[in-house]
């Protein structure tokens, strides 16, 4: 039955091109069924939460089509896609309206593209459509073309352009929209909210170029064919067109297009002798001026495939979007510093060592005072990290792993903390027969908040269980059911079913 699907499935996606004898075409689809609570303070004291309820039904689809000329390794075409169909039950029209673009139910079409490599005798490459980025110094969605140029070099030159994905394209996931800036503001506009950009306060506003095209744009050069280095650069910018009543009234340097985003980066990766490993990366957020990310360490195989230490230090500095309102609070970069070592033992791989976090911070003065923590300076959080965990494949999973990272003090008042946080994790699970399978979770965690009432000394239990059947090849259903208790919460019970079909033929 599944192949049958697959194969109307497949037929559909390709009406009008002539399969090839060595294409391959694969499905997927999964469902996901969803039942669990959480809790809304909004407007509500902190001992007397409001229960949201939830109900999802939530279908993912993915179709591919690989080698469609079959012209061999150097030149091939594909064609993918994934689409999802979510509804929730639980969300009665009261909420829908309160909320923008929350339509029941919704489908996204999280990417679908057309890629052609190595044309023109493996000179370029091309890829149209809804495409994702997403390595360590990008996360983007975008509606394009990207092409890509492999010169005799050693170098390889890319560039891009199209339209941002925002949760107002055209079957457009919000997961992909910039942090901090509003989906859309057509509620707003319809219940009658002004679009006059001379307006005062500014917070009263509704922005109707929030549903416009944004567009995106930049390039990346990419060392190629070098052994045991990887290295990049990359560039993007993204735009978006001020538009509203009265928009002739606002000062010139902020009427018509204006940078949203503007990122330049870097990465590189080197392996020496087979033992040796070092790496790093830089992004700067070239709309502030300032360094988003760096980042830099190295792995050394003291006895390959046994023992290894890794020592990194990197610093972040939130980066946000130039309309997102994370931009009002006052932000500080942290920097994190770890060393870890790696020890396969048997069947077991343990893994452990220190952590330090330093918070430099930059706080207003208002609120450091109500706080009663200091407005600027640092702020010192160590700890360290270990566990094991048995390698893949054999039937019994056994994991434990413990964290800490804390301060001299978790507790409100004290002028040179952010709290502490502890977690400890542990998993056993058997596989049987190798079609069923079962794995217990547990988890506790301490985290003390001084900057947050009701979080100081809070502990948390946790516990799940999980169910996997192996109907065949190519299908498999997973049952977990989940339950979190801790005094803020009361009780945290979820649930959720998983059904998984996946099939691959010529």
């Amino acid at each position: 039955m599944v192949r049958r699907i697959a194969a109307l499935a497949a037929s559909l996606t390709l009406l009008g091109s002539a399969p090839a004898a060595a294409a391959v075409y694969s499905v997927g689809a999964r469902t996901e069924a969803q039942a669990y609570q959480f809790r809304s303070w909004q407007g509500r004291p902190f001992d007397d939460p409001r229960k949201i309820s939830r109900y999802r039904i939530v279908q993912y689809l993915d179709l591919g089509a690989f080698d469609l000329t079959s012209s061999g390794a150097a030149e091939r075409i594909d064609f993918v896609t994934s689409l999802r169909l979510e509804h929730d039950f639980g969300f009665d029209q009261d909420e829908q309206d309160l909320l923008d673009d929350a339509e029941q139910p919704e489908l996204h079409l999280l990417f679908a593209y057309l890629q052609w490599r190595g044309a023109l005798n493996g000179l370029f490459d091309f890829r149209l459509g809804r495409q994702i980025r997403y390595d360590e110094l990008e996360f983007y969605a975008f509606d394009g073309l990207d092409v890509h140029v492999h010169t005799p070099a050693y170098l390889g030159v890319g560039v891009f352009g199209g339209w941002q994905v925002k949760g107002t394209s055209v079957l457009g996931s919000s997961t992909f929209a910039p942090d901090g800036v509003r989906v859309s503001d057509r509620r707003r506009i319809r219940d009658g909210v002004t679009t006059d950009l001379a307006s005062n306060p500014a917070a009263a506003i509704a922005y109707d170029y929030l549903d416009a095209p944004s567009p995106i744009f930049g390039g990346r050069l990419v060392l190629e064919s070098v052994r045991n280095v990887d290295a990049a650069v990359v560039y993007r910018r993204a735009m978006s067109n001020t538009s509203g009543e009265n928009v002739e009234l606002l000062p010139d340097e902020v009427q018509g297009w204006q940078v949203d985003q503007e990122h330049a980066g870097a990465h590189l990766r080197v392996r020496l002798f087979d033992v040796l490993q070092l790496y790093g990366s830089a992004d700067r957020d070239l709309f502030v001026e300032r360094w988003a990310a760096l980042r830099a360490g190295t792995r050394v195989e003291v006895i390959p495939y046994r023992f290894a230490l890794t020592a990194e230090a990197q610093s972040y500095h939130p980066s946000f979007d130039a309309d997102s309102i994370w931009n009002l609070f006052a932000t500080g970069p942290r920097d994190e510093y770890e060393l870890r070592a790696d020890l396969q033992v048997g069947d077991f791989l343990f893994y452990g060592g220190p952590l330090l976090t330093v918070y430099n911070l930059d706080l207003r003065s208002s609120y450091a005072d109500a706080a009663g923590v200091v407005e600027d300076g640092q702020s010192v959080l160590y700890g360290g990290l270990g566990g094991f965990s048995s390698k893949p494949g054999v039937p019994w999973r056994v994991a434990a792993d413990a964290f800490y990272l804390g301060g001299p003090s978790g507790e409100r008042g004290d002028p040179d903390t952010l709290g502490r946080e502890f977690w400890l994790n542990g998993v056993v699970g058997r596989t049987f027969r190798d079609r069923y399978g079962l794995d217990l979770r547990l988890s506790l965690a301490n985290v003390s908040d001084p900057n947050a009432a009701g979080l100081s000394d809070l502990w948390s239990v946790g516990a799940a269980l999980l169910g996997r059947i192996k109907l065949s090849e190519e299908a498999t259903v997973t049952l977990v059911v989940e339950e979190n208790v801790n005094r803020v919460t009361a009780s945290d019970l979820r649930g959720y079913a998983v059904l998984d079909l996946r099939t691959m033929f010529r």
